[in-house]
């Protein structure tokens, strides 16, 4: 959950910086890449686990950069259809719960 307080402190962070980077943008590629991930902001997935073993062949297939958080099945990510389950959110919408990722 993005708390107002930090969105506000990288909002006046991305002023100052645009501020900078527009004489130098090769300079400030970690910028940039900050302004582009706050702009399109990344998945947040939740992964309902039901067998620790899958986890590494799980973590090949998830999105570069993607906001993860792995837990055990419980009554807020139950498992669907008795599998590992994906709950996946992006800028506050979310896809219905999913055995794929």
């Amino acid at each position: 959950m993005e708390k107002e307080e930090y969105r506000e402190l990288a909002e006046k962070q991305i002023r100052y910086m645009a501020g900078q980077a527009k004489d130098y943008p090769a300079g400030h590629g970690m910028f940039l890449l900050a302004k582009l991930i706050y702009d399109n902001p990344l998945e947040h997935i939740v992964i309902s686990l039901k067998n620790r073993q899958d986890l590494e062949k799980i973590e090949k297939r998830l999105p570069l950069l993607a906001n993860v958080m792995v837990v055990s099945e419980s009554a807020r990510y139950p498992l669907v259809h008795d599998r590992t389950t994906f709950y996946v959110c992006r800028n506050h919408n979310c896809l219905a719960p999913a055995n794929e990722i």
